[in-house]
């Protein structure tokens, strides 16, 4: 397992708590942060395993979903349903994940 699919893990465990407080006045918004983190270690975990060029599409899925989740923490903090503090890990380590899929998307 790429280390970036186990620290996704670890990520999507830190993001249960949001998601539990955003749906506290948002179900549809918490959906969402739930769906595209989710997205992000299903398709880093399937990456790992295609190979003749679809590892880059599982790839390219997981960072856009990486992105989605990244801006959905941002806007829940926007909101006022968690604070900035709260969603500054997980959104950092979107940030950073996803350029280390990037960079999976486009190796030699």
């Amino acid at each position: 397992m790429l280390r970036i699919t186990e620290e996704s893990i670890v990520w999507l465990r830190s993001m249960k708590p949001i998601w539990e407080q955003v749906a506290k006045h948002d179900k549809n918004l918490a959906r969402q942060m739930r769906d595209s983190a989710a997205s992000v270690v299903g398709n880093l975990a399937e990456g790992e395993k295609r190979v003749g060029g679809h590892e880059r599409e599982r790839f390219g899925t997981a960072y856009g979903s990486a992105g989605e989740a990244r801006v959905w923490l941002l806007a829940a903090a926007a909101l006022g349903y968690v604070s900035d503090e709260a969603v500054e890990g997980p959104a950092d380590w979107a940030d950073k994940a996803r350029a280390t899929m990037w960079k999976l998307m486009h190796r030699g």
